[in-house]
């Protein structure tokens, strides 16, 4: 049976098999038994290039990795899903050949690999090296949590104050290295890195003044893959009012959250020019009159404005950032029902716009049968309610990417069959791009 702690023991054995050279920075206490939220793990730069026969082997076992985001140069953090009888279960894996922080290089694969120490059916960083890493990691982010703090209290007894200053001294000056390992000796550390990152940042800065350009460069091919090939996602769904698309909106936003850093609601259209217009909620979308031809053009020109300026400006870049968009209808809705938005131009206009307007990457149509719709929400009649459906439908037919639910039955029913869609449609764009974790330079 899938499990946390299976996924775990076959990642290790994994790891052993194809002989890559690894360690579990921190947090492994527990394993594999108890689990961190995302385990943090160094590989040299050998082993990095083998990763993917590793993602092989754990999809084998039954656990699909739906992301592999890449944070930074040499860095990739990978989500891995299962469903067993409880449902859906994930988990993260952070692996790295290079320490970055900041803009900085700070450690190397083999530099954290080096010396490791086997601990039961894995392998750890020998205590020095654990020590260098938490105080980079913790200094630059300007915050420790009670467990890091508690663990470099344990180091800093461990190593001796003398060897863990002169490991401190590496990073900072020699005065702020005796009192970084004071304060982790006493359980404060907290209090230290208050001008911590700045001051980090500041003597690497002075020991290799290129450092932070030599990353910048590097950094910059990076960044164009991800806007090039966004790890976010973007989701429209359609149907008649009475399908449940605020429903299934507010269940993707809560189940995909361990996949995607961010996730944003729109209604229609994403409302970057003129955001505060046609906001309500229509209790009445066949109640107000058709605009004239001419107006109608104006608005449906206004409208394809709008989704470009919000796609490049907003939409864009937030799917490049791991972001999950979620559009409550979509432009096509203007096609399918266009006396909800006053459109009284051609139809066959509107039609080849939909041409124009940038596409989400999965189209997801809610059906039912009328009389359904009709007892849930009796603001159109079964006929109209008929007409729409098969209108969506033949929309759905037209988009590459697309599905069709029936919204007929429970809520819960119709959020796991989406979110498993989701995962296959993730786990399959991830294999189409990624033949695996390689370094990037």
């Amino acid at each position: 049976m899938p499990s946390r702690t299976h996924m775990i023991q076959v990642l290790f054995h994994s790891l052993e098999a194809h002989r890559i050279t690894y360690c579990v920075l921190h947090s492994y206490q527990g394993l594999p038994e108890h689990i961190p939220s995302d385990v943090d793990m160094a590989v040299d730069r050998a082993g990095f290039a083998k990763l993917h026969r590793v993602l092989g082997d754990l999809e084998s076992s039954g656990y699909r990795a739906v992301q592999q985001l890449n944070y930074q140069v040499n860095a990739y953090y990978f989500v891995l899903v299962w469903f067993d009888s409880t449902g859906m279960s994930s988990a993260a894996i952070d692996f790295i050949s290079e320490h970055r922080r900041g803009g900085l290089k700070l450690q190397s694969g083999e530099q954290l690999v080096a010396n490791r120490m086997r601990k039961g059916g894995f392998w750890i960083p020998k205590p020095e090296v654990e020590f260098s890493y938490l105080l980079l990691k913790k200094t630059l982010k300007g915050f420790v949590g009670s467990h890091q703090a508690a663990r470099l209290k344990e180091l800093v007894a461990a190593l001796g104050e003398d060897r863990a200053t002169e490991i401190a001294n590496g990073i900072v000056s020699k005065r702020q290295a005796a009192q970084l390992v004071n304060a982790c000796g006493e359980g404060r550390m907290q209090e230290q890195l208050s001008v911590g990152p700045f001051r980090l940042w500041w003597t690497v800065l002075r020991r290799d003044p290129a450092n932070p350009l030599r990353q910048a460069c590097a950094d910059l091919r990076r960044m164009y893959r991800r806007w090039r090939q966004p790890t976010g996602l973007s989701i429209a769904i359609l149907g008649p009012d009475g399908t449940g698309k605020s429903t299934l909106v507010e269940g993707l936003t809560c189940a995909l959250v361990p996949f995607f850093r961010r996730s944003r609601t729109f209604h229609w259209r994403p409302r970057f020019l003129w955001p505060g217009r046609g906001t309500q909620p229509s209790t009445d979308p066949h109640g107000k009159m058709a605009r004239g031809q001419c107006r109608s053009i104006v608005h449906l020109i206004a409208l394809l404005f709008d989704y470009w300026a919000g796609y490049l400006f907003v939409l864009r870049p937030l799917v490049a950032q791991t972001g999950l968009v979620l559009f409550d209808r979509y432009y096509y809705d203007l096609c399918v029902d266009p006396r909800r938005y006053q459109y009284g131009g051609p139809l066959a206009l509107a039609r080849a716009c939909s041409r124009l307007v940038p596409a989400p990457d999965l189209l997801v149509v809610l059906t039912a049968p009328a009389e359904t719709i009709v007892q849930r929400k009796q603001e159109l009649e079964a006929p109209e309610i008929d007409r729409q459906l098969k209108a969506y439908c033949d929309t759905s037919k037209r988009h590459s990417r697309s599905l069709v639910l029936n919204a007929a039955v429970r809520p819960e029913e119709v959020l796991d069959e989406a979110v498993r869609i989701v995962m296959d449609m993730l786990s399959k764009r991830m294999r189409e791009r990624h033949h695996g974790a390689r370094s990037s330079e």
